[in-house]
């Protein structure tokens, strides 16, 4: 507070904002999403009941496993399994492969429908699978631009 006090922001900022900032907006990027399905989102392939996190682990690596998104449906057995990147660099294919892996620890046997949000984009081996209907891919841009 002393150095804020004395003029010093850009010091404050360099040493106590900067290094932290990318941590803090990859929460309020997931939180940004999540609400994005819920309140605006048009054409979801259900009606969903909720939509939060998931943390589990993978028995066959016995490693910690977390689903940015997991929306539950307001009955049956597909769910909504999103990734949530706010990088500046594009999203591939891997993305979607650790989805589908992650899936499968989170409920073995249900149906998936995959979102992907990025940042920065997507690379063009992910948007094909867009275009072949395997995964659904969403750019920070397109989650101002929704039309009420």
């Amino acid at each position: 507070m002393s150095v804020i006090s004395a003029g010093r922001m850009r010091l404050v900022y360099e040493q106590a904002v900067k290094r932290f900032y990318p941590d803090y907006m990859c929460l309020v990027f997931e939180k940004m999403c999540r609400e994005y399905l819920l309140r605006y989102a048009k054409n979801l392939p259900m009606l969903l009941s909720g939509i939060g996190q998931w943390w589990g682990t993978d028995p066959k690596t016995c490693k910690e496993v977390q689903i940015d998104i997991v929306g539950t449906p307001t009955e049956g057995n597909e769910y909504l399994i999103g990734s949530c990147k706010y990088r500046n660099e594009r999203i591939g294919t891997e993305e979607l492969e650790l989805l589908r892996r992650y899936a499968e620890v989170f409920r073995g046997g249900a149906n998936f429908h995959y979102y992907i949000f990025s940042k920065g984009g997507f690379t063009p081996a992910l948007l094909e699978a867009e275009k072949q209907g395997e995964v659904t891919l969403l750019t920070l841009e397109d989650l101002y631009n929704y039309s009420s």
